[in-house]
């Protein structure tokens, strides 16, 4: 199973700041903890599983396939919708690559430029 903690590199560089250095002020260690990423959990949206956590204090979700399930724009907000219960949007620069088409398969490579975790937005 994929948990989404191996890819929240920028979280955990983070977490690793504020626990070597004592030069961060007590309201950033703070605002890194509430951006922590909620613990994932796995549903099915689309004709697959998706490891699913609730990151930003309920601004994004952090969407990775679980499956070997045709991996589209529609099926990715569909899972982050089924955790969160909020409008779901995948970033731009996804759909500038699928053309706007929410069906298309993304390519393999694109979970790997997000580390393996997709961002999605979320509006409640």
């Amino acid at each position: 199973m994929i948990t989404t903690n191996k890819y929240l590199s920028a979280l955990l560089f983070a977490s690793l700041l504020t626990a070597c250095s004592t030069e961060l002020s007590p309201d950033l260690q703070a605002k890194i903890e509430k951006d922590k990423p909620g613990p994932a959990s796995t549903v099915k949206a689309a004709g697959g599983d998706y490891d699913v956590s609730i990151a930003g204090q309920g601004k994004f979700a952090l969407v990775v396939p679980y499956t070997n399930a045709s991996m589209t724009l529609a099926s990715i907000e569909a899972a982050a919708k089924a955790k969160s219960g909020c409008n779901a949007k995948a970033l731009s620069n996804l759909y500038d690559m699928t053309r706007g088409n929410r069906n298309v398969a993304l390519p393999t490579k694109v979970v790997g430029q997000f580390g393996g975790a997709i961002p999605v937005a979320l509006s409640c």
